[in-house]
């Protein structure tokens, strides 16, 4: 099955389990100077996944990039939930300041990665992957990953070779 993002972003009691509570993810549609945002709001106790409007209406465009960015945004909300209100506890200066420079660790430890990775398996899971692979009479490809899910080529390329190199621990 495909990763239904659309219906995710505009279900309207999404929520998230994190340390034995449950964080409510709230949707939102807002002016940004990126394409999206994921961040925990100190005032309502949520995590807010937000869109720009061009994100939005690729989204709804059914454009595999607006698919994408909620599935990557996701992954912050699900596998940073700590660092996101750690984040938020901060002022604004200090939050510009952990932002600077570059990391001096591997690149898995990135949280760009990792939800990078995240989005991937989501729109592209393993399983899902190995049974489209069983049913070709030929090599799978990119082009058969991004028609089947329906994402970009880029995004099919990369899980393609996670899904080669690692297909044993993956399925």
């Amino acid at each position: 099955q495909q990763f239904d993002a659309s219906g995710l972003f505009e279900f309207s009691d999404f929520r998230i389990k994190h340390r034995g509570a449950t964080i409510r993810v709230i949707t939102g549609v807002v002016a940004l100077p990126t394409e999206a945002l994921t961040r925990y709001n100190p005032d309502s106790g949520a995590i807010d996944l937000l869109l720009s409007d061009n994100s939005y209406a690729m989204l709804c465009d059914g454009n595999p990039r607006g698919k994408y960015t909620v599935a990557h945004e996701l992954g912050h909300a699900v596998l940073h939930t700590d660092a996101l209100i750690r984040l938020a506890e901060l002022d604004v200066s200090s939050r510009a300041a952990f932002h600077r420079g570059k990391a001096d660790h591997p690149a898995s430890f990135d949280t760009e990665w990792q939800a990078n990775a995240f989005g991937g398996a989501l729109l592209m899971p393993a399983v899902g992957i190995s049974h489209l692979e069983s049913k070709l009479d030929e090599k799978l490809s990119v082009r058969h990953i991004a028609e089947r899910f329906m994402t970009s080529h880029e995004s099919a390329t990369y899980r393609l070779g996670v899904y080669q190199g690692h297909k044993k621990e993956l399925i």
